[in-house]
């Protein structure tokens, strides 16, 4: 019986590996209570210069982007349009036939929003969450924002939101 527990514990960290390195260090045991400690990648003026109103809410991971986590996809990178910022059009398009969103405008409560210095440099992508939203920083940390257009700089501000 332990060999079983054993074996699916093993299968269990082989599998994820990466989360389960990042969990155990990030979890610091003390006094019996669990408590959430992390190091920011960058300095924080660097992602202060990217966004307001942001709280880490994940570890750094190359191995997906902003637009991947926002469609749901936070396993791989997901750029189809190589080294450069797409237009507005271009990312309607895509993700219209990739993945079924279509562009919406107020009212509606959105999925996906993305960011930019004009309608023809999209730079960012951010997941809605209420009035809220969630965006990953190409490879480094996954961060909460409290409000959609929370971006400026090189990610620019809220460009278009878009609704399954």
């Amino acid at each position: 019986m332990f060999k079983k527990f054993e074996d699916s514990v093993l299968n269990f960290c082989k599998k994820h590996i990466k989360k389960v390195v990042s969990l155990i260090l990030s979890l610091l045991i003390v006094g019996g209570t669990a408590t959430v400690s992390y190091a920011l990648v960058l300095d924080k003026s660097e992602y202060d210069a990217l966004c307001k109103n942001y709280t880490y809410a994940g570890p750094a991971d190359s191995s997906y982007n902003c637009l991947a986590y926002a469609v749901g996809y936070p396993t791989q990178w997901l750029w189809p349009w190589g080294e450069s910022k797409p237009t507005d059009a271009q990312v309607t398009s895509f993700l219209s036939s990739m993945y079924g969103y279509r562009k919406v405008g107020s009212p509606y409560q959105p999925m996906v929003i993305s960011h930019g210095t004009s309608l023809s440099s999209i730079a960012h992508f951010s997941k809605a969450s209420g009035s809220n939203s969630y965006s990953k920083f190409g490879t480094y940390e996954l961060f909460y924002h409290v409000g959609w257009d929370v971006f400026r700089g090189d990610y620019g501000t809220l460009k278009s939101m878009y609704l399954k």
